[in-house]
């Protein structure tokens, strides 16, 4: 097997069609962090982004897009924006990675949300966390009913808070999907604040252009493998949390949630998921992705789990 590198832009849309067939034919990239719009976004707003084709023959077996962080480092596309990354290939695709690290030119590759399922690797996985998912395959009621079950179910004390939250400010009012770039724009100065508050200034995301030009490009996307969804819960007249994540066809990764810190005391973000999850299977929706992170929230509604690997390859 050949292993070439390219720049994003050389690898061309031509590659696209064999990209998409080789992410249809392995359930593993259902993510959306795996669509060709995605990286094609990310690679418009920051530069950067190459991409190693594995051949064999003269046929495309996989592809691995990586960011170029320093002259001999590579990272996941989009750091630290990615929650899941690894090879574009059908299942058990298997190659040296110190090999594809030469072919690049690379000394370094930090990884830590890659796809378990890859083959080679193993050697230099370090651990192995957790990315909670509701799955809702099986129909909203079953979910609701396994979380009652389990013990679980935070839904009576929601729904306490709720009504506490409609009698201080007014009705509740669920969106879906908004299209309204205005309301975009809140919810990343929100999200800033947060950062601001919670990690220090130098640790805001969106106070980076090129990020808020990404999300804002997403939010438009409206193709099956990558669609911004952006929902919105409202109590009376304010805007009490907000949530934007990616759609690939029928999974939604949750992404950026924000809620008024002034309404804390009513878990606003916690009755938008809810919602979120209630409205999910009429929109086609039978998977929630959470991401890695082990935050009581998503404990409490999460019936599954994947696995990711963090570690390091060197040479």
């Amino acid at each position: 097997m050949e292993i070439r590198c390219a720049s994003w832009a050389e690898a061309g849309g031509d590659a696209r069609p064999a990209w998409s067939a080789l992410r249809e034919g392995n359930p593993a990239l259902r993510s959306p962090y795996f669509a060709w719009s995605f990286i094609d976004i990310v690679a418009r707003h920051r530069g950067g982004v190459e991409v190693s084709v594995f051949e064999e023959g003269s046929r495309p077996a996989g592809y691995l897009p990586f960011q170029r962080a320093a002259p001999r480092a590579a990272e996941p596309v989009g750091t630290p924006l990615s929650d899941y990354h690894g090879t574009i290939a059908g299942p058990g695709l298997r190659f040296d990675p110190r090999r594809w690290l030469e072919a690049c030119e690379l000394d370094s590759f930090a990884f830590d949300h890659l796809v378990v399922d890859q083959p080679g690797w193993e050697p230099f996985v370090e651990a192995r966390p957790r990315s909670p998912y509701v799955d809702l395959s099986t129909g909203l009621d079953a979910w609701m009913g396994e979380r009652r079950r389990n013990g679980r179910s935070a839904f009576d004390r929601l729904g306490e808070l709720g009504r506490a939250l409609v009698r201080a400010h007014g009705p509740l009012r669920f969106e879906r999907d908004s299209r309204d770039p205005v309301l975009l724009e809140r919810l990343l100065a929100l999200k800033s604040d947060q950062y601001r508050r919670t990690l220090g200034d130098g640790r805001d995301l969106f106070a980076r252009p090129e990020m808020v030009a990404i999300v804002n490009e997403i939010h438009g996307c409206r193709e099956p493998e990558l669609c911004g969804v952006l929902s919105v819960l409202w109590a009376g007249d304010t805007l009490a949390a907000a949530h934007f994540g990616m759609r690939s066809a029928d999974l939604l990764h949750w992404w950026f949630p924000v809620y008024a810190p002034a309404l804390k005391r009513y878990s606003p973000g916690a009755l938008l998921l809810l919602e979120i999850v209630r409205a999910a299977p009429a929109a086609g929706i039978r998977l929630i992705d959470f991401g890695k992170g082990a935050e009581a929230y998503k404990l409490r509604l999460a019936n599954g789990a994947f696995e990711v690997a963090e570690g390091r390859v060197t040479r």
